[in-house]
């Protein structure tokens, strides 16, 4: 609003009175601007034709580098980071998994130093996926461990071997764990829906064991109530940082009730990073199933439960919300979190009194100014289409009615337009979103 408008306001405010009389004038320059017929405009060929030979230039123009720029924007595709262990191999290509992010990816022409087992770091370009390649990587992991014979890589080849998990479509490397006590490693495989377990040898490399642990039934009031108690623990009473030095050691902490994926999306949403530590974002901690109340459980595997409650919040209305808990390392534990909004709460307004009410909670004035329902009467036919109300506002003083402004909200959508008489113009001033008003800059 310009100086000039502002100045206008204030007048309004702080020295205009306002009677029925002023009022019904008002109400008659609104209906009269509705009224109103637009001009016929002259045709002015001049302008029209400068257009259309600038477009044609522009057009010619872009056809005739078209090449070039086509060129330009495929030379470069972005570069794509992998890690994780390889464990399988066919026809020179190679399945990369990485147990973290529980994520795969297919490698094709394999260079040679690379085998079944190595933990590799590297980037790809990111072409079509049925043509990734490495252009750079190093394998990791590549070292004896401490009065060992062979590297973490050696150990879990002999596994992948071993365990012959060529036919399995998920293969992940749990765990690799030397026990230097008895001088053998201990391999864990998350295969498809189970596990598998290799102890090997040290000295000789030969398989000691293979074991395929059954995994038990879960205690799904538990591991729910644990992640819910590991998220609503980081929050202290009288402050918003929290007592973990890095979010290194919170993802360390969180992971103990939940999958990497899923601890990785809260640090990113409820944690910031100061200058002086860690500070939970002032908002509200994820909807929780309420183990107090009803839910639905399914078992989708040996490894994997849905458990399911339909709930009712001030914050979410009414949604369907599923954990979906897994097996990791015989832990259990809150693998992914999905929710479904059932129904679209309506942001329609239905009646004079809501109007007003919610013109009163955009503006957030106080309790001397009151609000007024004039009728759905567009101020001119650009806005015929629209749903809107007239809303006045104003202060009553001595017998005598000061005008703060007049305002029109979408009966439909909410939005809120400050109508400038002068103009007979509507200025969009506060939009809905969420349940919430915000300001339009």
């Amino acid at each position: 609003m310009d100086k000039e408008l502002q100045k206008a306001k204030e007048q309004y405010q702080n020295e205009v009175e306002f009677t029925d009389h002023d009022r019904n004038q008002v109400l008659e320059k609104i209906s009269e601007a509705h009224q109103r017929t637009p001009k016929k405009r002259v045709f002015h060929p001049f302008p029209i034709a400068a257009a259309l030979i600038a477009t044609l230039l522009i057009g010619f123009l872009f056809l005739s580098n078209y090449d070039q720029l086509f060129k330009q924007n495929t030379a470069s595709p972005s570069s794509e980071s992998v890690a994780g262990y390889i464990v399988k191999i066919e026809d020179q290509r190679a399945l990369v998994t990485n147990s973290e992010n529980e994520t795969s990816i297919w490698i094709n022409d394999l260079p040679d130093p690379l085998d079944l087992g190595h933990q590799i770091e590297g980037s790809y370009e990111d072409h079509e996926e049925s043509a990734i390649e490495l252009n750079e990587y190093e394998i990791t992991n590549n070292e004896t461990v401490e009065d060992s014979r062979m590297t973490k890589n050696e150990a879990v080849r002999i596994a992948l071997t071993e365990a012959d998990t060529s036919d399995y479509e998920r293969i992940v490397i749990r765990n690799v764990i030397f026990n230097q006590s008895e001088q053998f490693w201990s391999i864990g495989i998350d295969v498809d829906d189970s596990a598998i377990i290799i102890n090997i040898d040290d000295q000789t490399g030969e398989i000691l064991s293979e074991e395929h642990p059954e995994a038990e039934e879960p205690n799904l009031d538990e591991v729910i109530s644990n992640y819910e108690e590991t998220i609503t623990s980081l929050k202290n009473e009288n402050t918003q940082e929290i007592d973990f030095d890095s979010k290194d050691e919170v993802m360390d902490y969180l992971t103990q009730a939940m999958s990497y994926s899923l601890a990785e999306s809260h640090i990113d949403t409820y944690i910031e990073e100061r200058d002086d530590g860690l500070y939970l974002v002032p908002t509200e901690f994820p909807v929780f199933i309420n183990t107090d109340e009803d839910y639905q459980t399914s078992q989708e595997d040996a490894n994997t439960y849905h458990v399911t409650q339909e709930q009712d919040t001030e914050l979410t209305d009414h949604i369907e919300m599923t954990f979906i808990i897994t097996n990791h390392d015989g832990t259990w534990i809150v693998d992914e979190v999905e929710v479904e909004q059932l129904n679209q709460p309506s942001i329609e307004i239905e009646s004079d009194q809501q109007a007003e009410e919610e013109v009163e909670r955009a503006l957030q004035l106080g309790d001397q100014y009151q609000y007024s329902y004039e009728g759905q009467k567009s101020p001119s036919e650009e806005y015929e289409n629209q749903n809107l109300a007239l809303i006045h506002v104003y202060e009553e003083n001595d017998n005598a009615t000061a005008t703060y402004g007049w305002y029109y909200i979408n009966m439909d959508t909410r939005s809120i337009y400050e109508y400038d008489l002068a103009n007979n113009n509507l200025n969009l001033r506060y939009e809905y979103h969420d349940g919430d008003y915000v300001e339009v800059e």
